[in-house]
């Protein structure tokens, strides 16, 4: 190639990169302008917002606003001071020993509540004790299916409660005129003989409920109970929180027990725990284990519903809270926080936290329930 031609070269693509560079230039140049426009645009409308606002803000009606607007503010500031105000009344109220007692009493109830419900399903009971109730609400949490055979044998003889069990039921003063009846009865529990058990113990639960109930015929024991349960006798914050423990486990006396059932469909071996066919003689497999346990518990339920806990009545055992209440109450979350420090001293925007500050002590014993609740 030419030397003159090789110089030539560099100048033509100069040339070139010039022109695409105009072209760029004026293909941007409209849209700049554009641009430039809107932002000039923008500012005086925002200059004239302003100027029209400093002006409204002047006549009567601009100034009526502002008033009002800074009024609202200013209170707004003092319902919040309020509220903190509020917020530091009710945690120093909750440290107070009235405040405890409140919250013992609410624990109580709510879990009262919650071990009658489990006792109504489950459809045996088991005497008012520290051991027994938190084994329920330990199932309840984990919402285990109810082991029948393993309740019975917590309470059956040979059991570590059996001895206590046997006591305070004997002391119980429902029970003084059934005491002989009951003491062959559990005899006859821990020889395993167990017909003679069941027909022995169904009377008893008949004769309390008639001597409660005033009622002695022409009426099915379910509704002499029901009436019984629902009279307007006024009772004690005791009273209140064993029957509602007590009261869901009687439901099996007239749902089951004592219901009405026809002799010609139940079968000579059935194994159900029904009065009218068991001491009729219609059927003989209700001799087991299980069926003895199980109505025992039925009386031990009534004489707690009249009597109190038979725990309080035997010498051989010593009740004790088992802090029921910090584990298983329902601020025992807010309690378990303020134990381990995680409560802060902000104040609490829910009730249940404003009793963290109660968490270092213990929970209230269901043994003394009268302390509880006043």
């Amino acid at each position: 190639m030419p030397i003159d031609e090789q110089a030539d070269e560099p100048e033509s693509s100069l040339e070139e990169s010039a022109l695409r560079t105009d072209n760029l230039a004026g293909a941007l140049t409209p849209a700049l302008q554009t641009m430039i426009g809107f932002v000039e645009r923008a500012k005086n409308r925002a200059r004239a917002f302003a100027d029209s606002y400093e002006r409204w803000s002047e006549t009567p009606q601009g100034k009526s606003v502002l008033k009002t607007a800074a009024e609202i503010h200013q209170f707004a500031q003092s319902a919040q001071l309020a509220l903190d105000q509020s917020a530091e009344r009710v945690r120093t109220w909750a440290e107070s020993p009235a405040g405890q007692r409140v919250f013992d009493g609410l624990d109580v109830m709510m879990v009262a509540r919650e071990i009658g419900d489990f006792y109504a399903r489950a459809g045996i009971y088991r005497p008012l004790d520290a051991t027994f109730l938190r084994d329920v609400l330990e199932q309840v949490e984990a919402h285990a299916p109810h082991d029948l055979r393993r309740s019975v044998d917590s309470v059956a003889p040979a059991s570590a409660a059996w001895t206590w069990i046997c006591e305070g039921l004997l002391a119980s003063p429902s029970l003084a005129r059934w005491k002989d009846q009951l003491a062959e009865a559990l005899d006859c529990m821990e020889d395993e003989r167990w017909h003679a058990s069941v027909s022995t113990l169904l009377p008893i639960i008949e004769g309390v409920i008639a001597e409660k109930s005033g009622v002695l015929e022409n009426m099915r024991v379910g509704r002499r109970l029901e009436q019984l349960l629902d009279s307007d006798q006024e009772g004690t914050p005791d009273d209140l929180i064993v029957g509602m423990v007590t009261y869901p486990a009687l439901k099996v006396i007239d749902a089951e027990i004592f219901a009405k059932r026809g002799f010609a469909t139940t079968a000579p071996d059935d194994p159900g725990l029904n009065r009218h066919t068991i001491l009729h003689g219609v059927t003989g497999g209700f001799g087991t284990r299980e069926n003895a346990v199980r109505v025992l518990m039925v009386i031990i339920a009534l004489a707690e519903t009249f009597d109190g806990p038979v725990g309080l009545r035997a010498s051989t055992h010593e009740m004790t809270d088992a802090t029921l209440m910090r584990d298983f109450g329902p601020i025992a979350k807010a309690r378990r926080r303020a134990a381990t420090g995680a409560a802060t001293a902000a104040y609490p925007t829910r009730s249940a936290d404003y009793a963290g500050s109660m968490g270092q002590r213990n929970g209230a014993a269901i043994r003394a329930p009268q302390s509880a609740v006043k």
